[in-house]
């Protein structure tokens, strides 16, 4: 066995940017890789970031290639929450198993909830959160309108 291991130097694959785990008794853990290998970006349609979801067990449950990072996102317990932009109207819910596949939701916000912007998002290589105040600043011209 020991004729056929060699070490794999996965940094100069990946590179991990974000995890979103809040308790580390969950059994689910997503995280935002970027991909620093040109032939497994091919692989992904060209995209440099992917989303994955993996399980305390070490294992793989759910991928999703990006152009970008995700714009905002959150976990409990078995369902796994994400928009892709904070200009996307579209939201995804993914319900988590530890024994069979997850099961993907996608759904369609009203407009009003996304046209101001105000929800964080990635840029620079850094996520962005508006401030407080901008967001009420933002609540309170939509109610003048």
């Amino acid at each position: 066995m020991n004729a056929v291991m060699y070490s794999v130097p996965l940094n100069k694959l990946y590179e991990v940017m974000f995890s979103c785990q809040y308790n580390e008794d969950s059994e689910f853990c997503p995280i935002i890789l970027k991909i620093m290998d040109d032939d497994i970006k091919k692989n992904n349609g060209g995209r440099e970031y992917l989303l994955q979801v993996w399980s305390s067990k070490g294992d793989l449950l759910f991928e999703r290639p990006l152009e970008k990072p995700i714009s905002n996102w959150n976990i409990s317990k078995d369902k796994f929450i994400f928009q892709e932009t904070r200009e996307s109207p579209i939201i995804y819910i993914v319900r988590l198993f530890l024994d069979k596949e997850p099961h993907l939701h996608k759904f369609k916000l009203p407009e009003h909830v996304t046209k101001n912007g105000i929800n964080s998002y990635f840029e620079n290589g850094h996520f962005i959160v508006p401030p407080e105040d901008h967001k009420a600043a933002s609540e309170d011209s939509s109610l003048e309108e």
